[in-house]
């Protein structure tokens, strides 16, 4: 409903802008309105950002010109208002209407579940990477999805799913790294560091060889063809305390990953990103606490800077979504957070100075 009045008052801002006075008969034909009116569509020719072009150097019978170009605006303003409609309302729900490939690695349950099921349902053809085999399947037969098993800590078997899913669809559009494990590897002094081994081997080589895989499918040899990889970082990605040690080491490696990639993609017409969470109640930050997920979304509560929501998995699906689509087609090398001000803004400080 928002996006919808927004689109209105835009539209009705450059209808009204077109709507120009006409200058009586033998007036110089200056403009006299706002300095620069939004006319939609490719400019004519004329100076660069003039709102109209130069006038004809001969007369022709027919309506004054500016009221020519008027109406010329103002049927560009209602079909652009059209489209924006189109392809604005309703974005993160089916009436996306794509018709891309994308794979989802660790898609059987959490994060990954949700994106599944929230791609499919925005009209995304879904390959879903993972070792759970049962809820996979699962999740796949619900949700329209196809399931595949893949260890990403084996880069074969990475390789061998991408290469599938290019052989059966014809392309790969979108990766979305997500797999990841959080384990209880102690503190500092206390690390285990096997533990630490099989974090980093899952959480950044797993997400290394999903990139490159995917890069692979998506660069064409005669000239770039482009796609989206969207990976799953986190907020323990910007800074420490969101998690243990090799948690937040393997996270902060997935940024430098993306940012990376990112530069050496962009010529190839492929975009990546990562999206960050903060404490999301997935079966797997569950199990590390040994708590439910009602238990542990009231946990987070006190500590969140954006009250009356809790965050979900499927709010974490929405913008993977929109990193992947065409939406975000200007958007490269980005980490999008989804933690609703958390590591940007100290309440203590404004608790402490009473705001």
């Amino acid at each position: 409903m928002a996006a919808e009045t927004q689109a209105t008052t835009r539209g009705a801002t450059r209808l009204a802008a077109a709507t120009l006075p006409i200058p009586p008969a033998g007036a110089a034909r200056q403009y006299s309105g706002p300095l620069y009116p939004y006319v939609p569509g490719p400019n004519p020719p004329g100076p660069p950002n003039h709102p109209y072009p130069q006038p004809p150097q001969h007369s022709s019978p027919g309506l004054p010109y500016p009221k020519a170009k008027a109406a010329v605006a103002a049927e560009r303003a209602a079909r652009e208002l059209t489209e924006f409609r189109i392809d604005t309302v309703g974005f993160s729900s089916s009436s996306v209407g794509w018709t891309k490939v994308a794979i989802v690695t660790g898609g059987a349950s959490g994060i990954g579940e949700a994106a599944a099921r929230l791609f499919a349902s925005s009209g995304v053809t879904v390959v879903i990477a993972d070792m759970q085999d049962a809820l996979g399947e699962a999740v796949a037969a619900s949700a329209g999805c196809t399931y595949m098993r893949c260890d990403i800590t084996d880069e074969a078997q990475v390789e061998a799913t991408v290469g599938a899913v290019v052989s059966a669809h014809g392309r790969l559009d979108v990766m979305l790294s997500n797999a990841g494990v959080l384990l209880p590897t102690g503190s500092v002094m206390d690390m285990d560091l096997a533990e630490l081994d099989r974090v980093m081997a899952v959480n950044f080589r797993g997400a290394a060889a999903c990139v490159k895989h995917a890069a692979r499918a998506m660069v064409s040899p005669n000239g770039p063809r482009g796609g989206a990889i969207v990976c799953t970082a986190s907020v323990a990605s910007l800074q420490g305390g969101f998690g243990p040690a090799s948690y937040t080491a393997s996270k902060h490696a997935v940024l430098g990953l993306v940012r990376a990639a990112a530069g050496e993609l962009g010529r190839h017409g492929v975009r990546v990103n990562c999206v960050s969470p903060s404490g999301v109640a997935t079966p797997m930050s569950c199990a590390l606490m040994g708590i439910g997920p009602e238990e542990l979304e009231a946990m987070t509560v006190p500590g969140n800077v954006l009250q009356g929501k809790v965050l979900r998995a499927e709010d974490v699906a929405e913008a993977a979504l929109f990193l992947a689509s065409d939406q975000a087609g200007f958007i490269n090398c980005h980490n999008l957070v989804v933690d609703g001000a958390t590591t940007v803004v100290n309440p203590a400080v404004l608790h402490a100075v009473g705001l």
